[in-house]
């Protein structure tokens, strides 16, 4: 398996789009929830201490014998998408990040890739989506909750999560790419990739085309206050450019 992660608006379904151009990729459709709505709640309801102990609304249950069968589920799930010749699938939810080392722990032999993007650019983009925050201070606090929970989770996953900026991978393709495939262990395939790597962003009302600063057009001062109150700090350790 391997997962790709990120804040929303951050570059998800384009990831996506260049991690399923391998052919020995399978791609499980759109965003599926699975860990975030399904199997985190599904898990509060079990403890795993003591047989004896006995709280309402929980029940004992071995935590290896609970991760085996949500394996099994997961993988009956995912393993519908694969065809003949794939040796992987690539699943998509941004809300997954909050739940990296669950997802570890049922698929230790998974790979993560964590996408990150200017929040600038991220929080732009979330404030003209119908179904997002429709204000900045809002959205800057969903990208930073949402990058910050990718960055808690690096030391818990090691090798296994790669981090990967929007930005690097949308100014040398040529490079970004086969780093991603070769942590997803994968060969091959750049040709397709470069040619999903062009496509156009997610849906969007607003300018929908990949790329980066489009901040700079939209924003006045005030939208950067707003953000900058909330996760200018975070936007500075990231390394991006205050100008």
């Amino acid at each position: 398996m391997i997962f790709n992660v990120g804040a929303r608006r951050s570059g998800t379904y384009w990831l996506q789009r260049i991690t399923c151009a391998h052919p020995a990729v399978a791609e499980v459709p759109s965003e599926t929830y699975v860990f975030s709505h399904g199997i985190a709640p599904l898990m509060e309801r079990f403890h795993h201490d003591d047989p004896e102990y006995e709280e309402v609304g929980q029940v004992y249950a071995r935590r290896e014998r609970v991760i085996e069968g949500v394996r099994n589920l997961c993988d009956s799930v995912f393993g519908e998408f694969v065809r003949d010749g794939q040796t992987h699938a690539a699943e998509r939810t941004p809300w997954h990040v909050y739940h990296l080392p669950l997802i570890a722990e049922v698929y230790p032999d998974a790979r993560f890739v964590h996408i990150v993007r200017d929040g600038r650019d991220a929080v732009r983009s979330i404030v003209a989506q119908p179904w997002g925050p429709d204000n900045v201070k809002d959205a800057a606090e969903e990208w930073r909750s949402s990058v910050t929970a990718g960055l808690d989770a690096a030391p818990v996953l090691g090798d296994r999560l790669l981090e990967v900026r929007y930005e690097e991978v949308l100014a040398d393709p040529r490079s970004a790419i086969p780093r991603i495939y070769a942590h997803d262990g994968l060969e091959g395939g750049l040709d397709e990739a470069l040619e999903a790597a062009g496509a156009k962003a997610n849906i969007g009302r607003q300018d929908n085309r990949v790329g980066t600063g489009k901040w700079r057009e939209d924003w006045g001062r005030r939208e950067l206050r707003d953000f900058n109150r909330v996760a200018g700090d975070l936007v500075r350790e990231l390394g991006y450019d205050q100008a």
